[in-house]
């Protein structure tokens, strides 16, 4: 019987290692997948974000294309182009060995505005955000 206590308090003395490696391992992994998880929802909203950017410069593009649409010389062009009306008074000259449609240069297209790139702009630093969060300006 005076040989199972000092068999208990060593059993009782490495369950309680054996608790606590457990406890200590379970921390590490929760907080390993939180940090992954973290990441991915963190890439995820940078990719939304850059989307959404795209998607207002192609709006902004498309409201440009429309504003010039509604213009009368966007109408009368097309009027010349497509019906092949002419105003009062104006005399229409056709060359000899030129196609009678245009060129397709010569169209206005929908492409006219995606040569230009959309202007980022630079992500505030840290230090500059903790700056004015303190001091203001």
């Amino acid at each position: 019987m005076l040989d199972l206590l000092p068999m208990a308090a060593f059993l009782r003395h490495n369950l309680a290692r054996l608790a606590l490696a457990v406890f200590f391992v379970f921390a590490v992994y929760s907080n390993a997948r939180l940090i992954i998880r973290n990441h991915e929802i963190g890439s995820r909203l940078d990719s939304a974000k850059q989307k959404t950017a795209e998607l207002e410069t192609q709006k902004k593009k498309l409201e440009l294309l429309i504003d010039y649409y509604k213009t009368a010389t966007y109408k009368e062009l097309e009027a010349r182009r497509r019906l092949g009306l002419r105003k009062t008074n104006e005399k229409v000259l056709l060359v000899k060995g030129l196609p009678k449609e245009p060129s397709s240069g010569s169209i206005v297209s929908d492409q006219i505005y995606h040569d230009a790139a959309p202007v980022r702009e630079k992500p505030e630093s840290s230090l500059s955000k903790w700056w004015k969060y303190f001091f203001g300006s």
